[in-house]
C-alpha cells in the first residue's frame, strides 16, 4: 500500500501597496482562502495531497487606499511529494477598467 503524504503551496508577492489582496486554493473537495497585504513569502496552511490536482486563484484585487491589479503566476497543476513554492503574484497600479469589459484589464476576476 502506498502512502500519499500531504504538501503545501507556498510563494511570493510583489508589487503590493494597498490592503485587500485574497488568494484562494482549491484541491479536490478541499479549499482555503488567504489575505495577504504584504510583499513577500506567503504559504497556505491547507495540506493538499501529493498526486491531487491544486489551483490558486485571485478571489479579491487590492483596493485600499488605491486599486491595484494582480497577475498570478504557476497558479496550477498536480500536487509534487516536494510542495510548491514557485507560486509567484505581482500586483501593478493599474486601475480597474469595469466599464471597458476588457478581460486583460484589472478587476475582473477569471473563473
Amino acid at each position: 500500500m502506498v502512502l500519499k503524504t500531504p504538501a503545501w503551496v507556498s510563494g511570493t508577492i510583489t508589487g503590493l501597496n494597498a490592503t485587500g489582496l485574497r488568494l484562494d486554493l482549491i484541491s479536490s473537495s478541499l479549499s482555503q482562502n488567504l489575505s495577504v497585504d504584504e510583499n513577500g513569502s506567503f504559504a497556505f496552511s491547507l495540506q493538499i495531497t501529493v498526486g491531487d490536482n491544486w489551483e490558486v486563484s485571485i478571489a479579491t484585487l487590492p483596493d485600499n487606499p488605491e486599486q491595484q491589479s494582480c497577475v498570478i503566476s504557476n497558479q496550477s497543476g498536480v500536487m509534487p511529494a516536494t510542495g510548491v513554492d514557485n507560486l509567484t503574484v505581482v500586483c501593478n497600479n493599474t486601475i480597474w477598467m469595469w466599464d471597458e469589459m476588457n478581460w486583460d484589464q484589472g478587476g475582473w476576476q477569471y473563473h
